[in-house]
């Protein structure tokens, strides 16, 4: 989905992510998935975690599935595992689910257009209509919060897209 709102809106978004773990494993995840970024994998080994969702949550320590894949995307394997092993990552995603608790992100998907929050999955077109009408709102810049959580107890995060027009890159910073 996030894909077609970047082709519908070039140079009009900017997409941040932030992790929301449920529970100790995917917050683990999430880790990984950052270490992964930092190497220029986030978004393949972020669909990998998911591709796999039905290995590694069921283990006691899920951490040789995730250098598993990060030897399957080819990423550095003693940098993964040094990134892995630091508190860095277990800090950002702690900072992440801190803001998540803040906003009241307690059910999964959550989407917030400005003001709007649009909870559950819904068809896209509920996100390009609650967009276009903010394009038409706003002359500077627009907030669109995107909060995708898998629907599983594997939810590991939720997404900030941010709509100003001047801007139109990836990050997975937090604001």
């Amino acid at each position: 989905m996030v894909d077609r709102l970047f082709q519908k809106y070039p140079g009009q978004i900017r997409l941040v992510l932030y992790h929301m773990p449920w529970s100790p494993k995917s917050s683990r995840a999430a880790e990984a998935s950052l270490c992964a970024g930092q190497e220029g994998k986030f978004w393949e080994y972020h669909e990998l975690l998911f591709d796999y969702q039905e290995q590694w949550p069921g283990t006691p320590h899920p951490e040789e599935y995730f250098i598993g894949y990060a030897k399957l995307l080819g990423l550095d394997q003693q940098k993964f595992r040094t990134c892995l092993d630091s508190q860095e990552m277990r800090d950002k995603v702690s900072q992440d689910k801190s803001y998540g608790k803040s906003i009241n992100i307690n059910t999964t998907p959550t989407i917030f257009v400005n003001d709007t929050r649009i909870v559950g999955d819904e068809p896209i077109e509920k996100y390009e209509r609650a967009i276009e009408q903010e394009l038409r709102s706003e002359d500077d810049a627009i907030s669109v919060i995107y909060k995708a959580l898998d629907s599983l107890e594997t939810s590991y995060d939720f997404v900030i897209i941010d709509c100003p027009p001047s801007l139109g890159f990836l990050t997975f910073n937090a604001l």
